[in-house]
């Protein structure tokens, strides 16, 4: 299975419930969009495109694929109460959940981040903050999105602050490891050591 597909099971898992694909794949734009200012690279190997519904790459739908292919989720049609033909996407529940080794802690935690701030919100109020962004600002459809433009743009506003480091750093005084007081003194303030 490609990253890309298990990227997509990763959002469906922390979702807990079948998402439609539209939610799906603006849910993925969203993580690789922090994941682009946060961490200075994507999660996905996804490229974007100004498409008619906003963010959109055709690999979604063949990473779609791969996930029922290898019975990761499953799809079903379903017409929604305004009249809306429409797939919903659900993990396979009957299969443990896999370790996600292929994404570091930073992936993990931005894409539960974005689940948890987006999956509930109403669809139109979700794409709206999706339209929003500042990759989907003054390009035209079908023009590939400038992602790599915010490369780092929340770490440099941190102050260089790595959110890699900090989710190591909170796992490992969760695990009761700490740090001489003057280590982290020199780290914060960027002393000499």
């Amino acid at each position: 299975m490609n990253r890309n597909a298990a990227f997509l099971e990763f959002i469906l898992r922390r979702a807990g419930t079948g998402l439609g694909r539209t939610r799906l794949l603006k849910l993925a734009y969203m993580a690789d969009l922090l994941a682009w200012r946060a961490l200075g690279r994507p999660v996905s190997r996804f490229r974007y495109y100004f498409h008619k519904n906003g963010p959109f790459d055709p690999l979604f739908y063949e990473a779609v694929e791969d996930l029922c292919d290898h019975d990761r989720a499953r799809c079903a049609g379903t017409t929604t109460a305004s009249g809306h033909d429409c797939v919903f996407i659900s993990h396979n529940p009957g299969l443990p959940e896999p370790t996600w080794e292929e994404f570091s802690p930073g992936d993990r935690h931005l894409v539960e981040l974005v689940v948890r701030r987006y999956s509930r919100l109403r669809l139109q109020e979700f794409l709206q903050a999706v339209y929003e962004t500042e990759p989907m600002k003054n390009v035209k459809r079908n023009e590939p999105l400038p992602m790599e433009d915010q490369r780092n743009k929340d770490r440099d506003r941190a102050g260089g602050i790595s959110l890699e480091t900090i989710l190591e750093s909170r796992a490992a005084f969760e695990r009761g490891e700490s740090v001489p007081f003057e280590h982290l003194k020199q780290e914060l303030l960027g002393t000499p050591r």
